[in-house]
């Protein structure tokens, strides 16, 4: 869990220098659906991934969990 909390803040501090990076949004979204934050996920994912993105992130991080 400390891997996914150090990505959420390089995410953070990624998005503080330049707000509107796609990345690190998804980078951000991402990490947020692996810590278990799925509301959080899905609303920074929205911003910047269609639905087959949304998908695709989703099912891998459910096959990571596993």
């Amino acid at each position: 869990m400390d891997r996914i909390r150090d990505a959420a803040e390089h995410f953070e501090q990624a998005l503080e220098i330049e707000p509107n990076q796609r990345e690190a949004k998804v980078g951000k979204g991402q990490v947020a659906l692996m810590d278990g934050h799925v509301n959080e996920a899905l609303s920074v994912l929205k911003e910047v991934a269609g639905d087959l993105e949304l998908a695709s992130i989703f099912n891998t991080c459910a096959v990571i969990n596993m």
